[in-house]
């Protein structure tokens, strides 16, 4: 029997739906595991013997996976009538059960997407200075809830950027608005808030005068380019907040071999086969290395350029299990095509959110 390949994530989450859609029309075994429940479909169960282990995901014996993606943590989907004192307690216990349990799932799988090494390469800190390792650009920044350091470092500077370390989203139900954390610029050192900047640690860093963004995917061995402005040919202070915006555009584009080479290098130091990196290229063309999200979305790239058939590339890259791999010649392996599919349909009408676009951002 084929060993099947697995999905850690949930069913709101689009990029699962379309991957698990496409490894079935290349005729793969697909489990999506959605994390604990109490349903069926949320049972798990771990069984080590004095000769042997086994593992049992929703009542299947699942000994041994061709490939596994580790795309989204959702450890725990109900707690119903649990006392509201015992909630944390039975939210970490879930916790450290998903934990013990993708550990496990990653040592029976043959090739590996995520998991143990997608998230210590997720730390900012240790991004920078890998970055600068292997030879990219990277801002002046100093991470810090010191307020003497981060004014001394805003001195240098005619502006500084504060940028925050994950993704947060507020839902307002009154109007059921999304507002989420951005960054922002500090024009003036006087204007800084001592007590706002102690109380959490940030992230500083000089800004660069962008002439254009590019977002670099990688999947596998393949690196695919966009260039990212807005019609007038300007760069935005963040393009995440002008995704479905008509005045942001994305091209195709073939990265200068110097960044080329560094982002290959930056993925073999951490030993990662898919990543989002973002850089900020300055007007003398230098592109500075942002960051690098070793689990982020992608297929919102696809949409605004066609011609980089990234679903096609990752799906060809789980199922033969290689970062070395070929692209099918199937022009059904879209994201357009998953999009006009009946199970994007049904997907449309179960989704826990609806009314998100998971394209870009996941809501949790």
């Amino acid at each position: 029997m084929d060993k099947p390949i697995i999905i850690f994530s949930h069913a709101g989450d689009y990029h699962a739906a379309a991957v698990k859609w496409a490894l079935e029309k290349r005729g793969q075994d697909v489990l999506l595991w959605e994390g604990f429940g109490e349903a069926g479909s949320g049972h798990a169960t771990c069984i080590s013997g004095r000769l042997s282990s086994a593992v049992k995901l929703d009542g299947r014996s699942c000994d041994a996976f061709a490939s596994a993606w580790f795309r989204r943590r959702s450890p725990c989907r109900s707690l119903k009538e649990v006392h509201p004192d015992g909630v944390g307690f039975l939210k970490n216990e879930a916790s450290s059960a998903h934990e013990a349990l993708s550990l496990s799932v990653e040592s029976r799988s043959d090739y590996i997407v995520g998991g143990v090494a997608s998230r210590r390469a997720s730390s900012k800190l240790l991004q920078l200075e890998v970055a600068r390792s292997v030879g990219l650009a990277v801002p002046e920044t100093i991470v810090s809830n010191d307020y003497g350091q981060v004014a001394q470092f805003a001195s240098r500077f005619e502006r500084i950027l504060v940028k925050h370390f994950l993704p947060h989203y507020w839902g307002h139900t009154a109007d059921g608005r999304i507002t989420g954390v951005a960054p922002s610029i500090i024009e003036n050192v006087a204007s800084m808030n001592r007590r706002s900047i102690e109380i959490c640690p940030a992230i500083y860093q000089e800004l660069v005068h962008k002439a254009y963004e590019i977002r670099v995917t990688v999947i596998g061995e393949r690196l695919f380019a966009a260039r990212i402005a807005s019609r007038q040919g300007e760069a935005f202070l963040d393009w995440r907040q002008e995704y479905g915006n008509s005045d942001m555009v994305m091209s195709a584009m073939t990265l200068d071999p110097v960044t080329a080479r560094g982002v290959r290098s930056f993925m073999d130091a951490l030993d990662l086969r898919f990543g989002c990196f973002d850089f900020a290229v300055d007007h003398e063309g230098t592109p500075f290395f942002l960051e690098v999200n070793p689990g982020g979305q992608f297929l919102f790239v696809e949409e605004y350029v066609p011609q980089l058939h990234l679903l096609d590339a990752f799906v060809s890259m789980l199922v033969e299990g290689s970062p070395r791999y070929r692209l099918s010649s199937d022009d059904a392996i879209t994201d357009a095509a998953f999009m006009d599919s009946p199970e994007y349909d049904v997907w449309t009408r179960e989704r826990a959110l609806s009314g998100t676009d998971e394209r870009f951002v996941t809501f949790v």
